[in-house]
């Protein structure tokens, strides 16, 4: 019985981070990147590896264009989650912007060894003939 009211209170708490993270990905769709970094901001004070959030503030370091900051935040969020293949994509991008290839090649293959049909890979590896 107590099990079952763990799970159910874990899956609820889940899903609500679910809906947190999905609220704050849309305030970064909008351009509304203040917002977006405010609301990580409290989640990082209280969970620093948290590895969504981590990547989400990766995203808005991107957009205003402070790649070496971007470039932190996602390898924390590789760093704390190995499988999260959003970030390594979002990796792999950002160094593809810098112009570094060489950083960016480790990190397509190992999204592809993670999600052998990932397609994005495929397409950005032939195009960058790695």
């Amino acid at each position: 019985m107590l099990a079952a009211v763990l799970v159910s209170i874990s899956l609820s708490v889940f899903a609500q981070d679910v809906e947190r993270f999905e609220r704050i990905a849309s305030l970064i769709s909008e351009n509304k990147t203040a917002e977006a970094e405010k609301q990580l901001t409290v989640i990082l004070r209280s969970q620093p590896n948290q590895p969504v959030a981590l990547n989400l503030m990766g995203t808005i370091r991107a957009m205003q264009h402070k790649l070496n900051e971007a470039e932190t935040f996602f390898t924390r969020a590789v760093d704390a989650n190995p499988q999260f293949t959003g970030a390594r994509m979002n990796l792999a991008y950002l160094y593809l912007e810098k112009r570094e290839p060489a950083k960016a090649v480790p990190q397509l293959r190992e999204v592809l060894n993670l999600d052998s049909g990932n397609t994005q890979v495929m397409v950005v590896l032939g195009d960058r003939r790695c």
